[in-house]
């Protein structure tokens, strides 16, 4: 085997594990992700296929070429309501508190949200001294929106033009008073999954571009990835 060849090693992700090989066959999927490296050891491919019951989001990284290529697709799964948004909310919620609680060294957790009420922010977190307001908003506009009208998505991105995404969704979230932005944290939420090796450009780009933002913290989290902070 050449060093150019690349051979599949057995995956490590949240959820259910499946070995694939070029002849092998998955009839059902609910939890994936594979990592292809070649014999020196390079990650020549990443993939995850992640679902949270109501839709799916699958990104595939490829490093076989001379530019990398990130692939991004999903669908829905349940028809999307007001229940789909708090749910949402409530789950990217959550996963922001487990970061926050393993960075910050305490407990904290989201506080269940029953229903949509409209109210800022979005959703609180309850530490132990205080609760903090979550404002959540999604990342990638373009990719709902489609999602939305289309069921599903397809297309081929990079992390510079999520991070351009990004950006435009921090600016959209700035007509708020300064003193309540201060003291909220500011989650974008992306239905597809932003793996480990994407984060750092994405923070890159951001802080090269360096946008108003007047919120305490801003996380991005996805589709069980662990959520990451880029302002």
């Amino acid at each position: 085997m050449s060093e150019d060849t690349p051979e599949a090693i057995p995956p490590k992700s949240i959820g259910r594990q499946i070995g694939t090989s070029a002849n092998s066959s998955v009839s059902f999927l609910d939890e994936l992700q594979i990592l292809v490296r070649n014999v020196a050891g390079e990650t020549k491919r990443e993939m995850s296929m992640r679902t949270d019951g109501r839709k799916e989001g699958n990104v595939d990284i490829d490093r076989t070429e001379t530019e990398e290529r990130i692939r991004i697709s999903g669908r829905i799964l349940e028809p999307l309501d007001r229940d789909t948004k708090t749910a949402d909310e409530n789950q990217f919620a959550s996963s922001l508190a487990t970061a926050l609680s393993k960075t910050m060294g305490i407990p904290i957790y989201a506080l269940p949200k029953p229903k949509e009420d409209g109210l800022f922010p979005d959703i609180w977190l309850q530490t132990p001294e205080e609760k903090i307001g979550v404002e959540v908003t999604h990342l990638d506009q373009t990719t709902i929106e489609v999602l939305n009208t289309a069921q599903q998505y397809s297309s081929e991105t990079t992390t510079e033009q999520i991070a351009r995404a990004a950006i435009v969704a921090i600016q959209h979230k700035q007509k708020i008073d300064p003193a309540e932005a201060a003291k909220t944290y500011l989650l974008l939420i992306s239905p597809y999954p932003i793996r480990e090796a994407m984060q750092p450009p994405i923070q890159q780009h951001i802080a090269a571009v360096g946008p108003t933002n007047r919120y305490k913290e801003t996380w991005i989290a996805s589709l069980h990835e662990p959520p990451f902070q880029v302002q």
